[in-house]
């Protein structure tokens, strides 16, 4: 009975083991927001995720709100905005 017992707990741990790292690698949604302007007329967002050493883009678009909600797998992210005003002339990036 003791062996039995300690199979069970020892498949348990390696199922809980292998669940977490299955888990690990799904992408979670993420809510990015920052302070609305009124005097901007669109937001560029640009997500970029570091691979190697290195940053690259995974995510680039426009949005008139000031959020945007993503899914992303695990790892290093960096985003920037870039507001662009009536005149469509692009302010300082974030």
């Amino acid at each position: 009975m003791a062996i039995n017992v300690r199979l069970l707990k020892l498949f348990t741990v390696l199922f809980l083991l292998s669940a977490s790292f299955l888990w690990a690698e799904e992408s979670r949604s993420f809510h990015l927001a920052w302070t609305e302007d009124a005097n901007v007329l669109r937001y560029e967002v640009v997500i970029e995720k570091e691979a190697e050493g290195a940053y690259q883009n995974i995510l680039w678009e426009f949005t008139t709100g000031s959020s945007i909600q993503v899914s992303l797998t695990p790892g290093k992210y960096r985003f920037y905005v870039i507001p662009y005003d009536y005149l469509e002339l692009p302010g300082e990036a974030s």
